[in-house]
């Protein structure tokens, strides 16, 4: 049996998709500008300095883990602060940077690991191990 489509029914279905798509891209996406630059030998007076830049995508509520020179993997997880009595996303993202080897060691922050930053603001955290590594990261978060 062949069905022919109307068109009403064509036009309802592209509607429909289109609102589908839409909702799904007002969900809170955010690029995140990192910056990671990785110092060694501090305690030699002899610096090593290695940097890297990059732009990720990052949804929120979820972790995205971004791998770093030296077998370094960064986790980094991001909320929205909550807002109050406002519509829309909040101005401020809480963010959670774990650093971590491949081998299990953990990099400290000289601060805490959770952290809140504006839109648009560019944080550095700065971690440390033992006296001859430290590793700062900027981390900037924009909404898509």
């Amino acid at each position: 049996m062949n069905k022919i489509l109307r068109p009403k029914f064509l036009v309802q279905l592209s509607f429909f998709l289109y609102c589908l798509s839409f909702s799904s891209l007002s969900f809170g996406g955010l690029t995140l500008n990192l910056g990671v630059v990785h110092k060694r030998g501090l305690d030699k007076s002899l610096t090593l300095v290695s940097e890297v830049y990059s732009r990720e995508e990052v949804t929120v509520g979820q972790s995205k883990n971004i791998s770093l020179n030296h077998g370094m993997v960064l986790t980094l997880k991001l909320s929205f602060l909550e807002p109050g009595g406002s519509y829309g996303p909040s101005k401020k993202v809480v963010v959670t940077a774990n650093l971590n080897l491949k081998s299990g060691e953990i990099f400290q922050p000289k601060t805490s690991e959770t952290f809140s930053v504006s839109l648009g603001e560019i944080k550095k955290v700065t971690y440390e191990k033992g006296k001859d590594q430290q590793i700062e990261i900027s981390i900037q978060p924009k909404i898509i």
